[in-house]
């Protein structure tokens, strides 16, 4: 026999409870989910900020590596051009003496007495001058080692720069690597990687052409040595022959005659050659004029490469945040999808005890997006039995009382009618017997129907529960996916049936199915098409994703190559420094013999020149003083960058700020490098000038050799004319013979022309 619940109260409290709990435990649900929905959009955030960080990083090292690329660039092609402009001038300078060398040889037809007294006034100007260029080359030398000076001390602050730019580049990628330890170097494109290679080959060249000049002015000074101490041999052995001549005057005017007949040869091929030399110093001309301008057009050529990268720095840019985009719409997608997952696995499993609860009620499933009317009617009719069964209890009961009423009025009647009517009661406690034995069977099958539909009432109720959650995650999702469908039908609807149902429970009014008509859902809304809505957005989101794909493989890829191109310019530069040193090492040799030669020149130089000299070595301190001043600060604020990077590795908030910062800073130091090129520059010409003052000075000593030549020369020509006077008949003017001017004549002995 099944129990009886001893009240319906009980029984009510027990469902109560249990509808409490499920409501409480989809309340502590929901409120988990909100908290779990925060967090991860809070470290979607902080992703999203740590990837705009990374890629604002890689931005700086790009430029930071295009401007090196850039000053590297730039110093190669004027390197180029000052080695050009230095090989012309180094052409027209031997033209030149070679022009000055066959005008001073070459002897002209001039009176020989007037130009005695002209020749040792000469030669007394020249020793004069000779002084004062010694006394100019002391001077010269010490401003070209002052000059030399500064452009090492210039060269050393470039290199010093250098070094604090790569400092800076490695703090840089020290907080990306923090930031995400898979991130490397910058890279750069192929272009500039062939120009490396192009201008490795140039710098080789240059140090060949260094290293030939180098050689030839070894050789030049060795020959000017020689040069010297031949002149001064040679002036001491005129003094001898002066002598001899004397007595050989006789047959030096054998010579004498030929040496005219050469002198008009050499006269005529002297004329040809001045010509020549005025066509090639225009050729000359004409040449620097054409470099002047190729100079120009290499300038507006390294504008319109500046405007070019410019353009493709920007380009990158712009890439670079379409793919954090990508990747940002890549993790939503992911998560989404994860959702989706969680969500059709509920699917699945509300799908699951839906069948099972049909089946146990013994009714067809009804449609998941439509009313469960079967189930429904099924659950009514078991609250029908379960309310039937109550009813035969209660008249149970009745017939007990009546029962015991009939036993105690047959107790006070009389014996006889005891026996008269146990027969009858009997029957009748028989037949009441029979009927309940009847009922309690009936009771017995209606407790166990009624404990089955309680079961599938609790299970309908906890999968309408479910039903509703999962409801509510597909509405989520879809509102998250669609933001502009919002829907306010559902809250009102919610409002109205609460107020219905407190009205009920107040009025205790009947129940009607019709009512709830008005909360059907409508197909435009129902989950189904939600679902299909979600499925095609994700979709669509798959195909970004494999956009997204392919894009990073791609991107990985280029990281790589360039990553190993970097490390080959990196071994480039390793020996291109090893290169350097060598090239330093033969210019200090060059100095000390630069020196040496100073030395010997140091008595060639007049006062005036040497106070002009000097000024200019004042002004080139003060400007020395200025770019230490320049290189001073710069130090400063390197050091003050070195805080700030500093400081950004304890609070990554900041860096947005010091990256603009840095890239102002790498601007003017590109600005202070652009001027310690143009001071270098100015420095280069002033030793172009004073080499040339030097090579005047050469000039002026040969001449003045030559003229000591023609001078002993003149002397012993007029000693022989005194004697010729003596001994012969009156001489005859070549300008009454030839028609010639007076002043290109010369006295004849007439016992020459027969």
């Amino acid at each position: 026999m099944h129990e009886i619940p001893s009240s319906d109260s009980d029984f009510l409290k027990q469902h109560l409870d249990l509808s409490h709990s499920i409501k409480e435990k989809g309340y502590d649900q929901d409120t988990t989910l909100e908290c779990l929905q925060n967090k991860v959009n809070e470290l979607l955030k902080f992703q999203e900020h740590a990837v705009e960080l990374q890629a604002k990083l890689k931005i700086t090292e790009e430029r930071f590596n295009l401007q090196e690329a850039e000053f590297s660039f730039q110093k190669n092609e004027m390197q180029q051009e000052i080695e050009h402009l230095r090989e012309n001038e180094r052409q027209l300078r031997i033209a030149l003496a070679k022009a000055q060398s066959e005008k001073s040889n070459a002897v002209n037809y001039v009176d020989v007495e007037a130009r005695i007294d002209q020749e040792s006034s000469e030669i007394r100007n020249l020793s004069i001058k000779l002084n004062k260029s010694k006394s100019k080359k002391s001077q010269l030398k010490q401003e070209n080692q002052s000059l030399r000076d500064k452009i090492s001390s210039l060269s050393m602050q470039l290199d010093e720069l250098r070094t604090a730019n790569n400092s800076l580049k490695n703090e840089i990628s020290q907080v990306s690597e923090n930031l995400n330890q898979e991130r490397e170097s910058s890279k750069l494109s192929s272009d500039d990687h062939n120009r490396t290679l192009e201008r490795s080959s140039q710098l080789s060249d240059q140090v060949s052409q260094l290293q030939s000049k180098n050689n030839e002015l070894q050789t030049r000074i060795s020959k000017l040595q020689e040069s010297l101490q031949a002149q001064q041999d040679q002036n001491k052995s005129l003094k001898s022959t002066l002598r001899q001549k004397e007595s050989e005057s006789n047959l030096q005017t054998d010579d004498y005659r030929r040496q005219i007949a050469d002198l008009k040869r050499q006269n005529a091929d002297l004329e040809m050659r001045l010509k020549q030399l005025n066509i090639d110093y225009e050729r000359q001309k004409q040449r620097a004029n054409d470099l002047s301008q190729n100079q120009e057009i290499s300038e507006k050529s390294k504008e319109d490469n500046a405007m070019q990268i410019s353009t493709l720095q920007f380009e990158n840019q712009e890439l670079k945040a379409k793919a954090d985009l990508q990747e940002k719409q890549l993790k939503n997608f992911e998560e989404a999808k994860k959702n989706l997952k969680e969500k059709e696995l509920l699917f699945d499993h509300i799908e699951l005890e839906r069948k099972s609860i049909s089946n146990d009620l013994g009714v067809e499933p009804d449609p998941i997006e439509g009313p469960w009317t079967n189930m429904h009617e099924r659950i009514l009719s078991a609250i029908q039995t379960e309310n039937l069964a109550k009813s035969i209890q209660s008249q149970n009961e009745k017939l007990k009382a009546r029962l015991k009423a009939a036993l105690d009025v047959t107790n006070n009647d009389s014996a006889a009618k005891q026996q008269q009517k146990e027969e009858e009661e009997d029957q009748y406690v028989s037949a009441l017997k029979s009927s309940l034995d009847g009922a309690q069977k009936r009771i017995n099958e209606l407790d166990e129907k009624i404990a089955n539909l309680e079961f599938q009432r609790k299970f309908s109720s906890s999968i309408e529960i479910t039903n509703s959650k999962l409801m509510k995650e597909v509405a989520k999702m879809h509102l998250t996916l669609h933001p502009e469908l919002t829907n306010v039908r559902a809250l009102v609807l919610s409002v109205i049936m609460a107020k219905r149902i407190s009205k009920m429970k107040v009025n205790n009014s009947y129940r009607d199915e019709k009512a709830l008509s008005i909360f059907k859902g409508r197909p435009i809304y129902s989950p189904i098409g939600m679902i299909d809505d979600v499925r095609k957005s994700f979709r669509l989101l798959t195909q970004e994703l494999v956009d997204c794909k392919s894009g990073l493989v791609q991107a990985i890829k280029d990281r790589e190559k360039y990553s190993t191109e970097n490390q080959t310019l990196s071994v480039q530069l390793n020996t291109h420094k090893d290169e350097n040193k060598i090239e330093r090492k033969r210019t200090r040799f060059l100095k000390k013999r630069i020196i040496e030669m100073q030395q010997e020149l140091a008595l060639l130089v007049p006062s005036e020149e040497y106070q002009e000299a000097c000024r200019a070595v004042q002004t080139l301190q003060e400007k020395l003083i200025a770019a230490k001043q320049q290189h001073a600060e710069l130090n400063q604020k390197i050091n003050d960058l070195n805080k700030q990077i500093e400081e950004t590795k304890s609070d990554k908030s900041l860096v947005e700020t010091k990256l603009s910062q840095y890239v102002d800073i790498s601007n003017d130091m590109k600005l202070q490098l652009k001027q310690s090129l143009k001071e270098i520059e100015t420095l280069h010409i002033l030793l172009e000038e004073k080499n040339k003052e030097i090579l005047a000075l050469e000039r002026v000593v040969s001449r003045q050799k030559s003229l000591e030549k023609t001078a002993s020369v003149a002397f012993a020509n007029l000693k022989l004319g005194e004697e010729s006077e003596i001994q012969f008949e009156p001489k005859i003017e070549t300008a009454t013979l030839c028609n010639q001017e007076p002043a290109y004549s010369l006295n004849i002995n007439p016992a020459f022309l027969g």
